[in-house]
């Protein structure tokens, strides 16, 4: 484990998939067992920057989603997102099951609607400055 504690706690919520491959959990009680594709790719990133080993393990698993559309976090690689943002809309990708025998959801948020109002919403907003900072 890292030392520092963010990244101790990122790889506590790891769970291996064999092959070298491995995401992480969400902490929350009620989804102890997803692997969201996109908060999989954010901490990957954060891993990298502690220097764990587990970065390209989560990697792996994130890139096998990677034709997906998730338009909230790419901007953040100064990808391009749809501008303006769209809200998520969350699919199911499917199960599957852990080195230890754990069944496991896999979902992504993708874009969904545009809101009206969505200059209203604090993320929505950030991520479209951030957009247009791009």
């Amino acid at each position: 484990m890292c030392s520092w504690s963010m990244c101790g706690f990122l790889e506590s919520l790891y769970r291996g998939l064999g092959s070298g491959v491995g995401c992480f959990v969400e902490p929350l009680v009620a989804e102890h067992n997803r692997c969201y594709v996109n908060t999989n790719l954010l901490g990957a990133h954060a891993l990298r920057v502690c220097g764990s080993s587990l970065a390209s393990r989560v990697e792996a698993f994130a890139k096998r989603f990677r034709g997906l559309r998730l338009c909230r976090y790419r901007v953040l690689w100064r990808e391009s997102i749809p501008y303006p943002p769209r809200v998520a809309k969350r699919v199911g990708l499917g199960a599957v099951r852990s080195t230890a025998g754990e069944q496991l959801l896999v979902l992504a948020d993708t874009c969904g609607l545009i809101l009206p109002d969505w200059k209203s919403y604090a993320d929505l907003l950030a991520l479209g400055a951030l957009e247009k900072l791009r």
